[in-house]
């Protein structure tokens, strides 16, 4: 499907000019709170969405799969003569879609690469005049710097970038040892459980939680989930044999999780969680990847302590009534 860039097309001029997260559970055409940053000359406007009663915090979103980016969305309400001129190129793309239907503003959801403070539009979607949805794609546009562009104008919040910085410097060095390791792909601990042997002579990365010694080179590693009904409903839990001498976990919930890179070798007689002999998934040691991602306790006390923090923020800046 060819696709048009809204950015590249309304910032031509003013600029040197993958797969989509977007979020489900939200209708983006009934967010109010848009913050304008910049109008251009020729009269396009570019707003950023921002949370509750804080209007210089954009709504910045973090996403698992692609440590070291924080998201946002940038509303774009063009000129008349842009609007024309994007109606007539839309029309032309979607000729189904812009059927008795007019073209009336764009959001696009955008990234910040912290370690160098890059833009890069990911996704945009295209509303009509009635505020529908009438098409979204990804996009192509390259990324450039956000010192100097007109997202300099939107008041970033200092220790997220710093944060996401941190994130994409470990994020590289994570890459540099996959590629040593020679991981072909980072895999979920419960598909380890579900099927092992689908993993059989392949290297993999998984994130996991280290939980008891079975020996002086074999241990037990689990998804850091006491409660089974917080995870998978399976006991996810693997054995690693080949670990070197010498080599220390950490021990309790508390325990940071690490990323392993791990051959896979079937399945190996082991005990279950309720003590029961199982035949387990089985998979050699490699390497190291990373080794200080926080415990699923810790996620968990900080999500609680964000949650509460937001309705805090939420409820001081509803007027009394």
């Amino acid at each position: 499907m060819q696709k048009i860039s809204l950015v590249l097309a309304v910032v031509i001029g003013l600029l040197m000019n993958v797969n989509v997260f977007a979020q489900d559970d939200v209708r983006l055409q009934d967010i109010k709170n848009w913050k304008q940053f910049f109008i251009s000359k020729t009269g396009n406007k570019f707003s950023y969405r921002h949370i509750g009663g804080d209007p210089l915090v954009p709504y910045i979103q973090k996403n698992k799969e692609a440590l070291g980016y924080r998201y946002f969305f940038v509303r774009v309400d063009p000129s008349q003569e842009l609007r024309d001129k994007m109606q007539n190129s839309l029309s032309k793309k979607y000729p189904e879609e812009f059927k008795n239907t007019i073209f009336n503003y764009g959001i696009v959801w955008a990234r910040i690469d912290g370690q160098g403070n890059i833009i890069e539009p990911v996704h945009e979607f295209i509303f009509s005049d009635t505020n529908e949805l009438i098409v979204d794609y990804d996009t192509n546009d390259k990324p450039w710097p956000l010192k100097g562009s007109i997202y300099e104008k939107i008041p970033f919040d200092k220790n997220e970038l710093k944060q996401a910085k941190q994130e994409a410097a470990l994020r590289d060095k994570d890459e540099i040892l996959k590629k040593k390791y020679g991981v072909e792909k980072v895999v979920g601990i419960n598909l380890l459980e579900v099927n092992p042997y689908e993993f059989e002579g392949h290297t993999i990365a998984v994130v996991v939680q280290f939980q008891k010694m079975l020996s002086k080179s074999s241990a037990i590693f689990f998804s850091g989930y006491t409660n089974l009904s917080d995870s998978t409903g399976v006991p996810d839990q693997i054995i690693v044999t080949g670990i070197p001498k010498g080599t220390h976990f950490k021990s309790g919930f508390m325990a940071p999780r690490m990323m392993l890179a791990l051959k896979g070798k079937g399945t190996i007689a082991g005990t279950n969680a309720y003590g029961a002999k199982v035949k387990a998934p089985h998979f050699q040691w490699i390497g190291i990847i990373s080794g200080e991602q926080k415990s699923v306790f810790e996620e968990q006390r900080d999500n609680s302590r964000q949650d509460a923090l937001r309705n805090a923020e939420r409820s001081r800046s509803i007027p009394n009534r």
